[in-house]
């Protein structure tokens, strides 16, 4: 009993240890990603125009988006681990629970390819912030409008004539954002 409770202990603190870390470790590659893109704009700008100290509502929803499904993803693994740990102590033989585990990983991975494909390519929208809420976007040269919600599995558009559309993020194959960093008016 002491030792299950010392397992259980020490999943506790190495999973809040880890959920702190990873919005840290992520807020610390996004600003050298942003500071590596800009480099040549930097170097040709005056210091004092450059530490605004202000920061991008985009970036932040993006950085707590990514943060939130990286911690669910640790947290899940600590105690997946923990309770191994437990059940070997308990005197249970893992390795037939093992193979169990992974034949039934391999079958959900084979009936779930489109589902991972969806959040795999969320993630990536998010991290190249190829879009976000409020930007006008074309999908595909079919789907067009501006974004009201963008998750890990779909997006969410509203058209010009009031349609919303839900689409895969893994249907996506281009995107064009028409209000990202640069926007032209015609007026006749």
């Amino acid at each position: 009993p002491l030792t299950i409770l010392g397992i259980l202990l020490a999943a506790a603190v190495l999973n809040r240890l880890a959920r702190r870390g990873m919005k840290r470790s992520l807020r610390t590659l996004q600003s050298g990603a942003l500071q590596e893109r800009l480099g040549s704009l930097q170097r040709a700008t005056p210091k004092a125009l450059l530490e605004t100290n202000e920061y991008s509502l985009r970036a932040e929803q993006r950085l707590e988006a990514l943060a939130s499904v990286l911690r669910s993803i640790v947290s899940v693994v600590i105690f997946v681990v923990a309770a191994f740990m437990i059940l070997g102590t308990l005197g249970v033989n893992l390795g037939p629970l093992l193979a169990g585990a992974g034949i039934l990983g391999v079958a959900l991975g084979f009936g779930s390819q489109t589902l991972v494909r969806d959040f795999l390519s969320g993630m990536f929208i998010l991290i190249e912030d190829q879009f976000g809420v409020g930007d006008v976007v074309e999908l595909d040269g079919q789907t067009s409008g501006t974004v009201e919600a963008v998750s890990l599995r779909t997006t969410r558009l509203r058209a010009v004539d009031g349609t919303v559309w839900h689409v895969p993020n893994g249907e996506i194959r281009r995107v064009g954002n028409m209000s990202q960093h640069w926007s032209r008016a015609l007026i006749d």
